[in-house]
């Protein structure tokens, strides 16, 4: 191998060491800033420091790349000077060796690009090292007598790797190769010797292509699984079929013996041999085959111990910690801050979480996003923070905690929040519906196309920048994504996502005589209902959970699929109920299958995203089956959860007053029932008023001033199936929202509830005061 060769082999090597000794001056650097002049934390920063652009210089003369060794050996020779002399790093110095970070950075890219450095910003950068170094470090070390660099120069006499150094094994250009120093635990100043860990670089495609493996090693598994389970089921039939031919046989021979006495030849000497001999032949075969099932069995156990323990090594191989997707965060908030006149520290929290890489890549750029939202409109300048009393560094914190088989990742602010004001302008100018809420609030920053850039008051305070993107990011990541506010005080982003996206734990449903995968980390509960049991608000079905009402949609019709609508069924139905932090809905399903471990793979390039499909996973049978994105279904079908502040607590804590205006007509024959109605009504903030039959019930609506009615159907003169009509046929009340209450639960009567155009049907024997209270507030 030529000398062109080796070099060309050695660069990709260079290059995964670059990024690692980049980051960690980066690191370095913005300590330094930070840390007090004479304390042992500067000394430690700045010997690793010089460490750093050590070996870097020593890894760039190796690849002959004379800028980057040239850069480096300037580096080393300044922060020699700043060890013997402190007072040299001002901000100025400080400021400059940001520059080489920049310059090297750029190199970096250059260099992945095949482009020459001639020209690059390290050009620039290593000229103003070398003036500096004329101009201040050598005229002061001539007036001190002393060498500004000798720590430098004797290092560079006994070689790159004099320091640390660094084994590189060399086969193919796609060769493993040991992991250079930055990756191995080593001494600072004590002398002792280095303890080194050493770990093997592997291309991230082999890596793929070996999970791609490890999937269809457990296909293959639970192929054999249902094997064993076909033989078990063999061996059972064919114990079946010994026992009735022994059956069958005795009695032959039953019949043989009572027709000897009379004379009767019975069976041929062949055909009884045969009847004779069949069910030890039969017992000989089913002994065999018991054995073989045993014995395959055994082995598939066995496979599928060592394929599982395979796949858990295969997927932690995939795995790194959270801290990885925060790479460069704390430089870009030090640059942004200074830039916006700011104060602002950036905190990781939950950096040793491990994700898939997979995962941790697809969250680098909403966290970017967020993190620069955060410095640039959500934390005030000092002044302002100290004019209402806080401290005048703002805090950013990302953090990753482990919620299951999910990871909660959150990008929190100790800022003002969401600026209201200018939202709502926005939203005027836009033609779009103004949020009336907090949570509606929340979601128009999310939609697609919003933003407050057009308002002068985004600058320093607007908050809908791109957010959508943020969103449609996590959303690819079978995630999803949601903020809280709190004005004044901050704001804070919660994005939950998958550990991984390869290896899923699933729900299998029938829907449509079709087959689906739903992640287990949203199945809230597995429910098997009657027809009765689903309320109707107006021709909205829903059933009760946890004491809410929430939608109930079949799962083909929200998939698109032909699908019958909700009339009735006989028995009980499968329902399937999802749950997210904050939403929850419930889906009709044809059947419930089983729960399995699957590999779920991409839909490729070629299949755009599909709405409420995240992927597909290929089944022991070869069925492939569709994973369903739950984060999609919830937000077009679910309901608000309590945790978070549904539609009908908001009105309750932000609407009192509205309530209290709000006039409800209680329409029934029983005057027991019109007081109790009463009291509850009145006791939740409400304006009552009385009928005792439809015709005064119909005068009183007349009259004006009803917000509702309610109203039984079993009444005299004019029931309240013929109420509903006569307000529904006038063009002034055709909107007023009717509940009908009544002791008849059979489809037909509700199905003529609804046909005469009630918005909601009850029944007085399950009815619950919480649900009356909710359907009610939904309708006003």
């Amino acid at each position: 191998m030529d000398k062109t060769q080796l070099i060309q082999l050695l660069m990709e090597t260079f290059l995964v060491e670059f990024d690692e000794r980049l980051h960690a001056m980066s690191r370095d650097v913005l300590a330094l800033e930070t840390t007090e002049a004479g304390t042992a934390e500067r000394d430690k920063r700045l010997l690793d420091l010089m460490r750093q652009a050590h070996n870097l210089k020593g890894a760039a003369r190796a690849v002959e790349l004379s800028l980057i060794e040239k850069a480096c050996h300037q580096l080393e020779e300044i922060l020699s000077a700043v060890k013997k002399t402190p007072a040299l790093l001002e901000q100025h110095l400080i400021q400059m060796i940001f520059g080489v970070l920049d310059g090297l950075a750029e190199a970096a890219k250059l260099l992945r690009k095949q482009e020459s450095l001639e020209g690059s910003l390290l050009f620039a950068v290593s000229m103003e090292m070398e003036m500096f170094i004329e101009t201040t470090l050598r005229p002061a070390s001539e007036r001190s007598g002393t060498d500004s660099a000798p720590a430098a120069q004797r290092s560079e006499k006994e070689g790159p790797s004099a320091a640390i150094p660094t084994v590189t094994t060399q086969a193919t250009p796609h060769a493993a190769t040991v992991a250079p120093a930055a990756t191995r635990t080593e001494s600072v100043s004590d002398g002792t010797a280095a303890q080194e860990v050493l770990s093997v670089r592997i291309e991230t495609d082999k890596l793929d292509l070996l999970l791609s493996r490890s999937g269809e090693l457990l296909a293959a598994r639970q192929r054999l699984r249902l094997t064993s389970d076909r033989l078990a089921g063999l061996s059972e039939s064919l114990g079946v079929l010994h026992a009735d031919w022994r059956r069958y046989a005795k009695t032959i021979g039953q019949l043989e013996a009572a027709a000897a006495p009379h004379g009767s030849a019975g069976l041929p000497a062949k055909n009884r041999e045969l009847w004779t001999e069949t069910p030890q032949r039969l017992q000989a075969l089913l002994t065999e085959l018991d054995k073989l099932r045993l014995s395959f069995r055994e082995e598939w156990r066995y496979l599928d111990h060592a394929g599982a323990a395979l796949d858990q090594q295969v997927s932690r191989i995939r795995m790194l910690p959270f801290a990885h997707s925060c790479v460069g965060f704390d430089r870009m908030v030090r640059d942004l801050a200074r830039a916006k006149g700011k104060e602002v520290e950036l905190r990781i929290e939950g950096g040793d979480v491990e994700l898939d890489r997979s995962i941790l890549e697809g969250l680098k750029d909403p966290l970017r996003h967020l993190i620069r939202n955060a410095v640039d409109h959500g934390i005030e300048k000092p002044e302002d923070r100290k004019r209402v009393k806080k401290p005048a560094r703002g805090v950013i914190v990302a953090s990753a905690a482990l919620r299951g088989g999910q990871v909660e990742v959150m990008v929190s602010d100790d800022g003002q929040g969401l600026a209201k004001d200018a939202i709502v302008r926005r939203a005027q100018k836009m033609n779009l519906p103004i949020p009336t809420s907090d949570q509606q609030l929340l979601d128009l920053v999310f939609a697609e196309g919003f933003s407050t850039a057009a308002d002068a008051v985004s600058l320093v305070s607007g908050r809908g920048i791109g957010l959508d993107v943020v969103r449609t990011q996590i959303k690819a990541l079978h995630g999803e994504v949601d903020a809280h506010s709190v004005p004044g005080k901050g704001m804070r982003f919660r994005m939950v996502v998958p550990l991984t996206l390869t290896l899923l734990r699933v729900l299998l449903v029938k829907a449509c005589q079709q087959i689906f995968a739903v992640s287990n980390n949203y199945v809230h509960k597995l429910l098997r209902l009657r027809q009765n049991e689903v309320l109707w608000v107006g021709e909205r079905p829903m059933i009760l959970v946890d004491g809410l009402p929430i939608p109930l949609q079949p799962l083909g019709e929200v998939l698109a699929l032909p699908q019958t609508p909700i009339k009735g069924w006989p028995g009980k139905r499968p329902v399937l109920v999802l749950k997210s932090e904050h939403r929850i809905a419930a889906f009709l399903v044809d059947e419930l299958l089983a729960e399995q471990e699957v590999m779920v793979k991409s839909l490729g390039n070629r299949v755009q995203r599909l709405p409420n499909i995240a992927g597909a996973v290929i089944l022991p049978d070869g069925y492939v089956a569709l994973t369903l994105h739950v984060a999609d279904l919830l937000l077009r079908q679910g309901a608000l959860t309590s945790g978070q502040g549904s539609l009908i607590q908001k009105v309750r804590a932000d609407g009192e007053l509205d309530r209290k205006r709000r006039r409800i007509l209680v329409v029934d024959d029983s005057v027991t029932t019109r007081s109790l109605e009463k009291s509850l009504l009145e006791a939740a903030g409400f304006v009552v008023e009385l009928a005792s039959d439809g015709v005064q019930g119909w005068e009183r609506v007349q009259a004006g001033g009803v917000d509702l009615v309610l109203s039984d159907v079993d009444m005299p003169l004019l029931n309240g199936f013929q109420l509903t009509q006569t307000i529904r046929k006038s063009d002034q009340f055709r909107t007023l929202p009717v509940i009908l209450i009544t002791s008849n639960d059979d489809a037909r009567s509700r199905e003529r509830g609804l046909s005469a155009g009630a918005s909601a049907y009850l029944t007085k024997g399950n009815l619950d005061q919480n649900v009356l209270m909710n359907l009610i507030e939904q309708l006003l």
